[in-house]
């Protein structure tokens, strides 16, 4: 019995270690994360996703015939809401992103595999994993370094758009600013999983975002920046005033922002305007910018929501742009 289960365990790390090393550079080229706990991940949840496709085509079938399935439709449902439930349990710290290195060392990877899995040399299954536990761990730290090593002679990086930019600092973190871009899409949320995550992976791998500034703050940025502080690493959102009074979206949109910076201790700054100047953000002084009585509410305490009275008086709040 124990040498089965050991046996199993060899083989499920040695094939666990040959995936992971071939899908490599498709994750680094497509600018995709890998997970620390994939190892883990696989050998615990592959004989709960052998039960799910069991559980699924009695389901299916008993469907078809007319079979009573009433106790198949119960365990489904209960081992679906487990493997939901265990899933929010996930952290973005267990993920880890690296920067692109270049088209041929991503294509050596699975030619030394390939090497390593084929040669008479290396028989036994034991040597085999070790080589390749030893050839993965190098290929990461390489490629740690080479990350630390371009952030830090990084300066500011040519944008995506002509609307935002993204300074490099001294400490190797970054500061991201939107002067527009979120507003210009139609689904923010969208663009920023399938258009700045691999941007931000392939150039700085797994950054942390020192601030996240929004020049034209309004619904569609405030659902960007949301979706933005879901997936990356921001220590402080930084908006100005409202240059015209929010609607009732604009303020769900605002108020999402904020209970999930609340609930991820993200620090939030107000100021007054802010004015680019040779690719450079200019704060101005808040002092020199009139407030009206919401605004001070706002800055003061920006979970206070407006009373309708606030929201009609007849001083004009800015809003979003």
């Amino acid at each position: 019995m124990k040498s089965a289960i050991k046996s199993y365990l060899l083989n499920y790390l040695y094939v666990q270690l040959v995936i992971t090393l071939v899908s490599l550079p498709i994750l680094i080229s497509w600018g995709l994360s890998l997970s620390f706990l994939s190892l883990l991940g696989n050998l615990i949840f592959t004989p709960v996703l052998m039960l799910f496709i069991m559980l699924s085509t009695i389901f299916f079938f008993s469907q078809l015939t007319g079979i009573p399935n009433e106790w198949s439709a119960l365990l489904l449902t209960k081992l679906t809401h487990t493997w939901n439930t265990l899933l929010h349990f996930s952290n973005e710290s267990w993920q880890i992103s690296f920067v692109h290195p270049g088209t041929w060392f991503l294509i050596s990877i699975p030619c030394i595999t390939w090497v390593v899995i084929s040669s008479p040399l290396i028989k036994s299954l034991q040597k085999r994993i070790a080589v390749l536990s030893v050839f993965l761990l190098s290929i990461c730290t390489s490629l740690w370094v080479y990350q630390q090593i371009k952030t830090k002679n990084s300066e500011v990086v040519s944008q995506v758009s002509d609307k935002f930019s993204i300074d490099v600092n001294a400490d190797g973190q970054l500061t991201f600013i939107d002067d527009g871009y979120f507003n210009s899409k139609q689904s923010p949320e969208k663009v920023v999983e399938f258009e700045l995550r691999p941007y931000m992976a392939k150039h700085f791998g797994s950054p942390t975002i020192k601030e996240l500034i929004l020049l034209r703050p309004g619904i569609r940025s405030f659902t960007g920046a949301t979706t933005f502080c879901q997936y990356f690493k921001v220590k402080k959102v930084t908006f100005p005033y409202f240059e015209k009074p929010l609607n009732k979206p604009g303020w769900r949109a605002f108020f999402r922002l904020k209970r999930l910076m609340d609930a991820k201790n993200i620090i939030l700054s107000r100021t007054g305007t802010w004015q680019k100047s040779n690719k450079k953000i200019i704060a101005v002084d808040e002092s020199a910018t009139k407030k009206t009585n919401l605004q001070k509410a706002l800055h003061q305490k920006d979970t206070h929501k407006p009373t309708q009275k606030e929201a009609s008086s007849k001083t004009r709040v800015p809003k979003a742009g």
